[in-house]
């Protein structure tokens, strides 16, 4: 639902201090430098509910929503799909994502305003409707969320805690090189720490990764294990047999008449045994994909 590819995160914002603004100035006019905008959170890190109060709703009607706060070219930057309404104009703005819309059950979404929330006691129209896009692992469902802009020239709260910098990908290393030497001009001594937000994305699921990586060592050693075994097996029926087979040989038997009859002792133990392993395999397939919401 987002682009998560050539898009650079660089951590501790804050070190920009009153240069937010310049350092993105500086920045969008460097080659290779596509969209850039500031984040108090990123997609695969950490998203708190908030409760929400729209007005016109009861004062304990407050359904909680996930706030992400950033600047007004975060729909750019990302490649977010408006589905509805348009983009941020000014600081007074939301802009919700449809699975906010369906919970919440607005037939007109672009009439409402939030009147106390993530920002405060504060009246914020909401202006648009964005695709539903993956924020958190495919173990839960896309979940209600509010985008709301982040005013980088007044920022008492420092809410720009990661600026996102979308690349053109073409020479990444220059490009790298060119970001870093403006940061350490505008950031003083804070450290240039980044990471690729695909990278970021790919995090959440290294218990999976991991998890695939073993199953696929001892599942190689299972099989192995398994193939000297019948060997074993083959070897040892064959040596039982010799002389039946040395008659049946002489008598005018096929390889391949010979081959079934050496094969019948142990393949219906090998049948069995793949359709109870399928079976298992199936259920404890199931089980875990349980744990995924898609």
């Amino acid at each position: 639902g987002f682009n998560k590819d050539q898009v650079l995160v660089i951590k501790r914002a804050e070190g920009l201090k009153e240069k937010k603004a310049a350092f993105k100035n500086e920045l969008v006019r460097r080659p290779g430098v596509v969209s850039v905008s500031y984040s108090e959170t990123t997609r695969a890190r950490e998203f708190n509910g908030h409760s929400q109060h729209f007005a016109g709703t009861p004062a304990d009607a407050l359904p909680t929503i996930h706030p992400l706060v950033a600047d007004i070219d975060i729909l750019e930057t990302l490649d977010l799909k408006l589905v509805a309404g348009k983009p941020f104009h000014r600081y007074d703005q939301a802009i919700l994502n449809e699975a906010a819309v369906r919970m919440l059950n607005l037939k007109n979404p672009l009439d409402q305003t939030i009147d106390r929330g993530t920002l405060g006691v504060k009246d914020v129209n909401v202006i648009g409707v964005v695709k539903d896009f993956h924020y958190k692992s495919f173990h839960f469902e896309v979940e209600p969320l509010i985008i709301y802009p982040l005013d980088i020239e007044n920022d008492p709260q420092h809410r720009a805690t990661f600026v996102l910098v979308k690349v053109d990908g073409k020479n990444i290393p220059s490009t790298l090189n060119l970001i870093e030497d403006l940061w350490k001009q505008h950031a003083n001594t804070y450290p240039f720490e980044y990471s690729f937000l695909d990278d970021d994305f790919n995090k959440m699921f290294e218990r999976e990764n991991t998890m695939m990586k073993v199953y696929t060592i001892f599942s190689g050693i299972s099989v192995s294990i398994a193939c000297l075994g019948l060997l074993g097996l083959a070897s040892f029926f064959a040596n039982k047999r010799t002389k039946e087979i040395g008659i049946r040989k002489i008598v005018g038997a096929s390889f391949l008449n010979i081959t079934k009859i050496l094969s019948y002792d142990f393949m219906k133990w090998i049948v069995i045994a793949i359709i109870l392993g399928s079976t298992i395999s199936w259920y404890l397939m199931t089980e875990w994909l349980q744990n995924f919401a898609y």
